[in-house]
């Protein structure tokens, strides 16, 4: 079972029951390390109040989202300050949802989230690709000193996965 903690959930569509589901959403509000606009740390909660608007059938792919079998798990409860004790607690979460047979729909932050998903995903898949879509490559080694950040987390993936496996969509 994950282990949070959480805090509140409750996204449209989403049913109440973590081991029949199939796909795990779980909100990562986590903006440590933006440097133009922080609030990134809101989207997960902004994400699931404007679910309320949506139709849950979609007439494009007829489907209906209720039918999706996924569990809303909340957001992380994240500590400020601390980057990597934010990506231990991701990982080892995003760990037990693959641990359990299933897969994350996870919900940030910002982009520096996403290293520990890899992580975490990676010890159950040997062969993992990433589509990223920005404006940044989000390359760099370091930013002001620091190795943990939003601009250097696909350099971080590609060490982990290979740089080959990366698609950058919408660079400038």
């Amino acid at each position: 079972m994950l282990k949070g903690p959480f805090l509140s959930k409750d996204f449209i569509g989403a049913n109440d029951d973590f081991q029949s589901s199939k796909i795990i959403m779980m909100g990562m509000p986590f903006d440590g390390t933006t440097t133009n606009r922080p609030g990134t740390r809101f989207a997960p909660q902004q994400i699931r109040l404007e679910s309320i608007g949506i139709e849950t059938y979609s007439p494009i792919f007829d489907k209906d989202l209720e039918k999706c079998n996924f569990f809303d798990a909340g957001d992380l409860e994240l500590p400020f300050g601390n980057a990597q004790k934010v990506l231990d607690i991701i990982e080892e979460n995003t760990r037990e949802i693959y641990k359990n047979s299933k897969k994350i729909l996870g919900i940030g932050g910002e982009h520096l989230v996403t290293l520990a998903e890899i992580k975490a995903i990676k010890e159950f898949y040997n062969d993992i690709a990433v589509i990223q879509f920005d404006a940044h490559t989000d390359l760099r080694e370091e930013y002001l000193g620091e190795n943990l950040t939003h601009s250097g987390v696909m350099k971080q993936i590609g060490k982990l996965i290979g740089f080959e496996n990366i698609a950058q969509i919408g660079i400038r």
